[in-house]
């Protein structure tokens, strides 16, 4: 199938009912008569009829197969193109040989020439590169080089990105040997873990678990970990203990010898993927017993620099202690060469990306005082705790205001006026109260008016009229108004906010490079010859893009810095009507983000707002189709107040 025929499922795919033809042709760009083309030959192509239409729109057929994204892209199982595929197949192969393999015996194995096969080991050397191993060449031989760790990890990488939205994946993988009871091993492993005093969350269990289905394959295959001494400082813990007790029971359920080499690096698996106690009724005096005085004052300098980066109110001790358990361990992952796999990792990035970005942030304080480099993975970990604290200390925004009117009868307002402040407290403020009789509507407006009758307000306040006895009722009707006042404002600052940062020298329409850092580089160096950044601008934008690919998955691309470094703030904007690839995503819409100094605390308002507008794909690519600036600033705006 056809690039757009593969989106038209991908669409119908994420929506339960009836998708509107011109939704689809929004998104994808094209006439709704194309749409109907491509839905032709896509049931044509099925055999079956996979996609109805109808007044409504199109759905897919329930009952019906349906191909998956990669499936219906010319794809196979692997989720590649058939040079990529080839490329995984070889992979694959090497990881699970001692020995070198011929060239030629490849060229027969996969019916392509030598010519075709090199070009396939130089996608492998790509792939394999960041987890320290090689191809070692001989004449017309190769083989995979590095240490056992290294290709542990690797398999580990393999295992994990077949996953959708579970662990990870055995069957029919063509990785590790089949036969393994993932939940038995769960249950094994708790069992163990408790026994010892030691405590774990589901993701730390799995990794543990993940470890073990690699080591054992390993081993079946002949494969050992050697013992390079790592584990020695975790001898005779109680991480040591368990993980014997652990590599005990597999022995018997898989009948094999387990050495102590294979114990020791499954303790440092163990020992950073669990704990000796329950940190959350810890003190701060007992936590630096507990864990290094090293970890406590680095997590309290990432916390501060978080605090100031994003203007965010101080973080209470409680979330230090925890955050910084959480960096002793994945500090401990690091240093033993231990991954962690974190299967909600694209919904993070997806769903909160300003959230997953002051992750990113943190995660780049850590790498700088440390040298570590951290794993998306390790990074949405951090975003779980950032999100988790912010959305119970609310978001820290300005509140909605409000006037009270009222009909004075022995001061019983009182009572209704004290019930609304404590309702709404972190959300309303009422910056008056005062009598009907009193009352001047062309007085400084607040957002809403709370009347027990029908009185004239200002054009930009909202009356919500309140029944003589407050009620329920009266409490979700200012509860809505709040909702939708609070809405306002955002929107309000927000259009503000791009009217200033967009400007006419900065938008570009159909300006293509070959990947994301020739893109960068390019802008860049227009905004520093315009007077916006000064030298080492670029630098920065690929540092973060470095850390984690800023596309997300909506055909959206919004690279910046992670300090607030322009000398203006500005976007600069790339519309374009072919996609490129941004990270793991198609892009047509890049908006290169600079902030200065002034405007930091605009940088979550602005990201935040451009985020919820344009996570609808359909925005996106209305945008990316926008051949000039008043037409691009025009779309922009109605979508945001709208």
């Amino acid at each position: 199938m056809r690039a757009n025929q593969k989106r038209i499922i991908e669409v119908l795919r994420g929506h339960e009912g009836w998708v509107d033809a011109r939704y689809l042709a929004e998104t994808l760009g094209v006439t709704t008569r194309s749409v109907r083309n491509y839905v032709r030959r896509i049931n044509e192509q099925g055999g079956k009829p996979i996609i109805e239409s109808s007044y409504h729109g199109y759905r897919l057929v329930q009952d019906q197969p349906v191909p998956n994204a990669s499936q219906a892209a010319g794809h196979d199982s692997y989720g590649a193109r058939p040079q990529e595929r080839r490329a995984d197949a070889i992979l694959r192969k090497l990881i699970s040989l001692n020995s070198p393999v011929s060239i030629y015996d490849l060229c027969d194995e996969f019916f392509v020439s030598d010519s075709t096969i090199e070009a396939d080991l130089r996608r492998v050397r790509e792939s394999i590169r960041l987890f320290d191993l090689s191809l070692a060449r001989s004449r017309d031989t190769v083989m995979l080089e590095g240490s056992e760790a290294s290709k542990r990890k690797l398999i580990s990488q393999l295992l994990t990105a077949e996953s959708t939205g579970s662990l990870f994946a055995l069957a029919g993988n063509g990785i590790v040997l089949e036969g393994y009871d993932k939940t038995s091993m769960m249950n094994i492993v708790s069992s163990c873990l408790e026994e010892h005093g030691l405590r774990s969350d589901d993701f730390g269990c799995n990794n543990v678990v993940l470890h073990l289905v690699i080591m054992i394959d390993r081993m079946r295959q002949g494969m050992e970990m050697p013992d390079d001494g790592s584990s020695e400082k975790v001898f005779g813990t109680s991480a040591w203990n368990a993980s014997r007790d652990i590599c005990d029971a597999m022995a018997k359920r898989y009948d094999i010898d387990i050495p102590e080499s294979e114990v020791g690096y499954l303790s440092l698996v163990v020992a950073s993927n669990s704990r000796s106690v329950d940190y959350s009724f810890a003190s701060r005096t007992d936590l630096t017993s507990l864990i290094d005085q090293r970890d406590i004052e680095l997590t309290q300098r990432a916390v501060s620099a978080l605090e100031h980066a994003y203007y965010l109110e101080p973080f209470d001790s409680d979330f230090i202690m925890r955050v910084a358990v959480h960096v002793h361990s994945l500090l401990q992952r690091v240093e033993g060469n231990v991954g962690s796999h974190n299967p909600l990792l694209s919904k993070i990035k997806e769903q909160y990306p300003l959230v997953y970005d002051m992750a990113v942030f943190f995660a780049r304080a850590i790498t700088k005082e440390t040298g570590t480099t951290l794993s998306e993975d390790e990074i949405a970990f951090l975003a779980f705790h950032i999100g988790a604290y912010l959305e119970m200390n609310g978001p820290g925004s300005e509140l909605v205001t409000a006037t009270f009117l009222y009909l004075d009868y022995h001061d019983l307002y009182q009572i209704a006026l004290d019930r609304i402040r404590a309702e709404f407290k972190s959300s309303l403020s009422i910056v008056a109260a005062e009598s009907i009789a009193s009352y001047d509507g062309s007085q400084v407006p607040t957002d809403l008016v709370l009347s027990p009758v029908e009185v004239e307000v200002a054009p930009t306040s909202q009356l919500v009229v309140l029944s003589p006895i407050l009620n329920d009722a009266d409490l979700q009707a200012i509860h809505k108004a709040v909702t939708v006042q609070a809405a306002r404002k955002r929107e309000s600052r927000a259009l503000a906010l791009i009217k200033r940062f967009l400007t006419p020298d900065l938008f570009t329409h159909n300006l293509y490079r070959d990947d994301p850092t020739q893109m960068i580089e390019v802008l860049a160096a227009d905004c520093l010859a315009k007077g916006y950044v000064n030298e080492g601008f670029n630098d920065e934008v690929l540092a973060r893009e470095e850390m984690s690919p800023t596309s997300f998955g909506n055909r959206l691309a919004l690279p910046h810095t992670m300090t607030a470094s322009a000398n203006r703030s500005f976007l600069s904007v790339v519309t374009n009507d072919q996609a490129m690839m941004w990270g793991p995503h198609e892009v047509n819409l890049i908006m290169l983000m600079g902030i200065s100094t002034s405007d930091r605390k605009a940088f979550r308002t602005l990201f935040d707002s451009l985020i919820e507008v344009l996570s609808d794909t359909a925005n996106v690519m209305r945008l990316s189709r926008c051949p000039t600036y008043d037409d691009f600033v025009s779309q922009l705006n109605e979508m945001v107040g709208r």
